[in-house]
């Protein structure tokens, strides 16, 4: 494969990649809530086992 068609199919997984890390953190956002009550959740019972 010539370098201008590795250059640009690099571009298009890079923009791929933006667009899925930008979906990923919105999410995180979302989840955040659900991902503190479950670690804490994680927390209470390793400390009821210790």
């Amino acid at each position: 494969m010539n370098l201008k068609g590795r250059l640009e199919r690099l571009e298009k997984e890079a923009k791929h990649r933006r667009t899925d890390f930008i979906l990923f953190c919105g999410h995180k956002m979302s989840t955040r809530g659900i991902i503190d009550d479950w670690v804490s959740a994680v927390l209470e019972v390793d400390q009821d086992e210790s």
